[in-house]
């Protein structure tokens, strides 16, 4: 998917070598995260809503979460693309492994909020019951967060971008938080 879009939105796609194409695909990369995780968070917040359930609504704030992942990774991949300067005699290159620590710290706050739910959900259980409409929303959030792993991945080999390969392990484990709310 990467390259399609890449092909169809990037001038001189094929020359990941050159600093404005890099940063052409961190964009396009950081702008996708941001909208369908956005939509994601939407969907699931109805979804929580609807289902009265609180592991849905806390799995939509870990998208909201993700969102805030991808904006960290566009803005780490253009920075990192700065030209060298006087306080920066060997480039900006390194703000991505910050970029990516960043994505990581995100990941482990938004894992121990849903642990939080979790325990919380043990200590003081609710009556569950089952709806389509939440439970066919988290079926289509791990499709797309599925194809997010492999769009990030992809990326992140592409242009070797640390921030987009902690992006990917972050869709992938929102495969399995969101398939684990499902079941």
């Amino acid at each position: 998917m990467i390259r399609f879009l890449a092909k169809h939105l990037i001038r001189d796609y094929q020359n990941v070598g050159a600093p404005e194409v890099r940063r052409a695909y961190g964009v396009l990369c950081g702008a996708v995260g941001i909208v369908i995780n956005l939509l994601l968070f939407a969907l699931k917040l109805l979804a929580g809503t609807l289902a009265g359930s609180v592991a849905i609504t806390a799995d939509a704030f870990n998208n909201l979460s993700d969102a805030a992942g991808s904006i960290v990774s566009l803005i780490s991949v253009r920075v990192a693309q700065k030209p060298i300067d006087r306080e920066h005699p060997f480039g900006h290159g390194r703000i991505e492994y910050l970029g990516a620590l960043g994505v990581g710290a995100l990941i482990l706050v938004m894992g121990l909020e849903l642990l939080k739910s979790g325990v919380s959900g043990i200590i003081t259980p609710q009556a569950m019951r089952f709806a389509w409409v939440p439970f066919l929303i988290l079926l289509f959030s791990i499709a797309v967060k599925g194809a997010l792993f492999f769009f990030y991945r992809d990326a992140g080999r592409l242009i070797d971008a640390d921030s987009l390969k902690a992006a990917s392990r972050d869709s992938l484990s929102d495969v399995l938080a969101t398939s684990a709310v499902a079941l």
